[in-house]
């Protein structure tokens, strides 16, 4: 599917829900509690689902990708409508700290294939964030592209007052996946919950630790994870 492709499917069978445990699949980070997130359903507004899916892995399908598809896949079950941005198959260029998002316009002055990525968070409902984490980090697909979000950033702004430009009541979801033992990353959990949260969004996150290199590693607890998370979001049980 090409960059920026939408796409919706047929309704499907539900996958049983698969809770929280220690290492892995869905949780909530601690974070912000600030009334500007609704506690409404997402699909009781009378509105389309919006969920725009940034795919940072290398692979079509890695893990973190699959998982990712889990998630969207049964969001489109139930009507939401999905655009894909798998970012290794897109031209754009990271933050080159410019500052020309908050001396000269509102946004990022930079024109590729991620301006499109970013005008489009400010009408999505829900932001999936996917990625391997490599040495410590994010793959670089997904870093470059997480780093030219600062021009979703207001700096001209008191301390009581809200730092993101992007409008209230956003989720975001985060996936991470990697092959060290549960807990080795989570400080790098920690660090893209805090920023997401600082762009105004609630953050749900799944972390599939201790994954095998190989490319059919079995992963189904974590697919079923990302598709009870779905029906949740959008409140579908």
């Amino acid at each position: 599917m090409a960059p920026g492709r939408h796409r919706r499917v047929s309704r499907a069978g539900r996958l049983p829900t698969i809770p929280w445990k220690n290492g892995g699949l869905v949780r909530t980070m601690p974070g912000t509690n600030r009334s500007c997130f609704s506690t409404e359903p997402l699909s009781a507004k009378g509105t389309l689902l919006i969920i725009v899916n940034i795919l940072g892995s290398p692979r079509k399908n890695g893990t973190s990708a699959r998982i990712a598809r889990a998630f969207t896949e049964t969001a489109a079950t139930y009507g939401a409508a999905i655009t894909d941005y798998p970012l290794n198959t897109m031209q754009y260029r990271g933050c080159q700290g410019c500052e020309g998002c908050h001396t000269r316009a509102e946004r990022c002055v930079l024109r590729d294939d991620a301006t499109t990525v970013l005008d489009n968070l400010y009408s999505a409902d829900i932001a999936v964030f996917s990625a391997p984490v490599y040495f410590g980090d994010t793959c670089g697909q997904f870093k470059s592209f997480f780093d030219r979000m600062w021009s979703l950033i207001r700096t001209d702004i008191r301390d009581d007052e809200d730092s993101s430009r992007l409008p209230h009541g956003k989720i975001a979801v985060l996936i991470l996946t990697h092959v060290d033992a549960a807990g080795a990353h989570n400080d790098v959990v920690e660090r893209y919950v805090r920023n997401l949260e600082l762009y105004g969004f609630e953050v749900r996150t799944l972390v599939a630790p201790g994954l095998r290199l190989q490319p059919n590693t079995d992963i189904d607890a974590y697919l079923h994870a990302a598709a009870a998370l779905a029906r949740e979001l959008v409140r579908a049980e």
